[in-house]
């Protein structure tokens, strides 16, 4: 491969992901691909960086993901702890012992738990393919800070998770890197004006928080048909090749 481009490829896979988008009241729906603020909130956890730490480096890095297999969607019931009645003191007092109550582990009154919904991909798996000259994402993802997740906190990712560098941009990448998920078409997102590959859009998605609520965050959307190895640690080979 020509050129000075060098993109580290990593596989996102787990029983359950969530790539979490705007919702409200009990439900709690997940993307069916990973949003950018998703995959920067994972990368700047392998930093180690809290929640006010700046990491605009990441903002500035192409970002590509393939999905080898978007899974199936699952619902999956929750219940919130309730909050202490005090919470309710709004309330008149003959409509605070009408709240329907039960005792924490101090003994002291609570309201009901609240019932959720949330949603997660199940069984799938995508690759982020993301421009890294300096092999600064590798080194950071070859020995996580944090913990590292797909979307919530009990969506840890399976092994093997940094496959390895390819010499070429995240939209070569895209197309070479072979899969380890049968055959057919996968669908790309970018998140950035394609280059090369032939994609439709841009798509306008509300993904990356901001001062006034959530700012639109354009997405472009390509396919490709990448050749078939038996497994991801082939795969991982056939790059340590190249």
């Amino acid at each position: 491969m020509t050129g000075t481009a060098q993109t580290t490829v990593v596989r996102l896979a787990a029983p359950l992901l969530a790539w979490p988008q705007p919702s409200r009241y009990r439900f709690r729906y997940s993307c069916q691909l990973p949003t950018r603020s998703a995959l920067r909130g994972l990368l700047a956890a392998a930093a180690g960086y809290g929640r006010a730490t700046s990491s605009t480096w990441l903002d500035h890095r192409e970002l590509v993901v393939r999905a080898d297999d978007p899974g199936r969607n699952l619902r999956d019931f929750h219940t919130i702890s309730p909050p202490d009645l005090h919470h309710y003191r709004w309330l008149s007092p003959r409509d605070q012992r009408a709240v329907t109550t039960v005792a924490s582990a101090a003994g002291k009154p609570r309201g009901s738990a609240v019932v959720t919904e949330r949603f997660y991909r199940e069984g799938a798996t995508y690759l982020l393919l993301i421009a890294d000259d300096d092999a600064r994402v590798a080194k950071l993802l070859s020995a996580p800070h944090w913990a590292i997740y797909a979307g919530r906190k009990g969506c840890p990712l399976t092994f093997p998770l940094l496959l390895g560098r390819y010499g070429g941009t995240p939209e070569q990448a895209a197309a070479a890197v072979p899969s380890a998920c049968g055959q057919g078409p996968r669908t790309v997102a970018l998140f950035q004006p394609p280059a090369e590959l032939e994609a439709t859009g841009p798509q306008q998605l509300y993904d990356r928080p901001g001062p006034d609520g959530d700012h639109p965050q354009d997405r472009w959307t390509a396919h490709t048909v990448p050749q078939q190895l038996h497994d991801w640690f082939a795969v991982a080979a056939w790059l340590a090749q190249r």
